[in-house]
C-alpha cells in the first residue's frame, strides 16, 4: 500500500479504470492523510494560511456550498432541458446560448461540492435536485432561468460574505460576475 507522499507525487498518473485515474482505495487514503495533517486545527489547517479566516463558521460555508452546488445542478438540468425542447426560428442560437451555460453551470456545481467536502472533511450530503419547471414557451423558459440565476445571485453574496477575506473570495467573487452575466444574457 503506497504512502500518502506517494500519493501526491502520483496524481495525474492513472492508476485505474476509474473515471478519475485513482481507485477508492486510494482516494480514501488520501483524505485519511488530509485529516491526519489537519487533526489539530481541523480540515481549515490544510487550506488556509496562517490568519486567513472565514468571517462564518466552517459548518456554515460548508452548509452554503451545498445548498449551492444543488441550486447550480439544478440550473444545469433546467438549461439543458430548455435547451433541448425550446422551439422557434431561433432555436440553433438559443440552444447555443443555453448549452454554453448548462457547462459553466455544471462546473460550479462541482466546484462547490468538491470545495464543500474538503472543507467538512467527509463526503457532504447534497439536498434532492428538484426537477425543472414546465415550460412550453420561450418566455416561460428565459422566466424561471432568469429566477435561477437570481437565486445563485443571492446564494453567492451570501457565501461571499461567509468566506470572508480568504483565497476562496476571489473564486466566489468570479462564480458571482459570470453568474450576472447569465443573468444580463437571459434579459436580452
Amino acid at each position: 500500500m503506497p504512502n500518502l507522499n506517494d500519493f501526491i507525487r502520483d496524481i495525474g498518473k492513472p492508476h485505474s479504470e476509474e473515471p478519475n485515474g485513482f481507485s477508492r482505495e486510494e482516494a480514501g487514503m488520501f483524505l485519511a492523510g488530509l485529516r491526519k495533517l489537519s487533526s489539530v486545527d481541523g480540515p481549515r489547517a490544510v487550506l488556509s494560511r496562517p490568519g486567513d479566516a472565514f468571517a462564518a463558521s466552517t459548518d456554515e460555508v460548508v452548509r452554503t456550498l451545498t445548498a449551492l452546488a444543488t441550486h447550480e445542478f439544478a440550473a444545469h438540468t433546467m438549461y439543458s432541458v430548455y435547451g433541448a425542447t425550446v422551439q422557434g426560428p431561433e432555436r440553433s442560437a438559443v440552444q447555443e446560448v443555453f448549452s454554453e451555460i448548462a457547462e459553466q453551470e455544471l462546473a460550479d456545481a462541482k466546484y462547490c461540492l468538491e470545495k464543500a467536502t474538503v472543507l467538512s472533511g467527509m463526503p457532504v450530503t447534497m439536498m434532492n435536485v428538484p426537477a425543472p419547471v414546465e415550460a412550453k414557451t420561450i418566455e416561460r423558459m428565459l422566466a424561471a432561468l432568469l429566477e435561477s440565476e437570481e437565486r445563485a445571485i443571492s446564494l453567492l453574496r451570501i457565501l461571499r460574505t461567509q468566506v470572508g477575506e480568504t483565497p476562496m473570495k476571489y473564486t466566489v467573487e468570479e462564480m458571482l460576475s459570470e453568474e450576472q452575466r447569465h443573468h444580463d444574457t437571459l434579459k436580452q
